[in-house]
């Protein structure tokens, strides 16, 4: 990839990143019917990629950039035709967001946020980088002194900058340093909106990585309406009347759990599973959303240090009421209690959500493979 041609598309952050990269693979086939997403995934690995470059000079390269991958980046140790990000900055940048994770290998929320800016140390001016106006750890990459134009996403505030692409009133507008105008109206963003509040972002991200590629804002709209599911990311893994079985296994985050549940509550009863291996994080967040909307008996734990964590946090705010927290050393365990509880209240809109919160190594391989026995074992108790 030394000498790689192609326009380069990196994205990185701590939520999100996953579904930006393939919803922008998504949006620039309109053009570039050959695009893929690599990076952060068991089907398509970053090496893959390489090959398919050196065949294909004009299709972009979507790439997904993991905090650890960006880490050893510097202006200062690579040279001007380094391996990392194709040998130069990306042509466009994203950092999704940014929040307390990976500290059991970055020590500090800082350590973590300059390892996420190397994404942007070798761009130019001539460049672009995607940031999140409405994240507090914006401010932080700023105050790098990114090289590359910046372009803000948001749903709450009107960046005080003439290059955005922003959520109001239903509709979807965009400032290209000249003037502001509506892209996107309607049905679409209603569309968009009822993906939960986290997937809006996505989907401003993606789209306007795609625009400044040369994907129109009308073919945008036209891809909008097929959207992929992004496996092992809120995944709908079954679905019939009263019931849905959700596989968030790569939710590796508190506050991965926490947008599950806010997702998933407007549309009834939601049986939580989550808990596994603490990265150092804190959980008195997830509590305060698991009792405010989580029955005790709806609540499923997967024996590990960070659920012995999420429980401690559950005990201060006394949410179990003196029952006994209900933890399990498998996860075919959890679901054939789960269905013992389907089968007497069958007649009740569920959502059972499996969403961890937290890393794997405990019991699984990865999330992927978590996420695989996870889909495997309902396909045995539920189909």
């Amino acid at each position: 990839m030394e000498n790689a041609k192609n326009p380069i598309v990196a994205i990185t952050g701590t939520r999100g990143k996953t579904t930006i990269t393939n919803w922008t693979a998504h949006f620039l086939r309109a053009k570039y019917k050959k695009t893929k997403a690599s990076g952060n995934s068991s089907n398509d690995a970053f090496l893959k990629l390489l090959l398919r470059l050196a065949e294909d000079k004009k299709t972009p390269a979507v790439l997904e950039i993991s905090s650890f991958q960006l880490e050893g980046i510097s202006t200062n140790l690579l040279p001007d035709n380094s391996v990392e990000l194709s040998g130069r900055g990306p042509d466009v940048a994203v950092i999704t967001n940014l929040y307390r994770d990976h500290l059991n290998r970055h020590e500090t929320m800082r350590n973590y946020a300059l390892a996420k800016a190397n994404i942007f140390k070798n761009q130019t001016k001539k460049q672009a980088l995607i940031l999140n106006y409405d994240n507090p750890w914006t401010r932080f990459f700023l105050s790098q002194k990114p090289k590359a134009k910046v372009f803000f996403i948001s749903l709450y505030k009107n960046p005080p900058t003439k290059y955005f692409l922003i959520r109001a009133n239903k509709k979807i507008v965009f400032g290209d340093g000249k003037k502001e105008r509506v892209v996107l109206s309607g049905k679409i963003v209603e569309k968009i909106e009822k993906l939960g509040e986290h997937n809006i972002y996505n989907f401003l991200a993606s789209a306007l990585t795609a625009y400044l590629l040369g994907i129109s804002w009308k073919e945008i709209e036209k891809r909008a309406k097929t959207l992929p599911q992004i496996s092992l990311r809120e995944e709908v893994i079954l679905k019939r009347k009263n019931l849905t079985v959700v596989n968030d296994s790569a939710g590796t985050s508190p506050e991965a759990t926490i947008v599950g549940i806010r997702r998933f509550t407007e549309k009834g009863k939601i049986i939580l599973i989550t808990g596994g291996t603490d990265k150092n994080l804190e959980f008195h967040k997830l509590a305060g959303e698991i009792k405010k909307d989580i029955l005790p008996r709806n609540l499923f734990l997967l024996n590990g240090s960070a659920t012995q964590k999420l429980v401690a946090e559950l005990k201060k705010t006394r949410y179990f009421r003196g029952a006994k927290p209900q933890i399990f050393e498998s996860l075919k365990e959890i679901l054939i209690s789960v269905r013992k509880i389907l089968d007497t209240e069958y007649y009740t809109p569920t959502t059972v959500l499996f969403s961890p919160g937290s890393a794997s190594f405990e019991k699984f391989r990865n999330e992927f493979d978590r996420g695989e026995k996870f889909g495997k074992y309902t396909k045995q108790l539920f189909c």
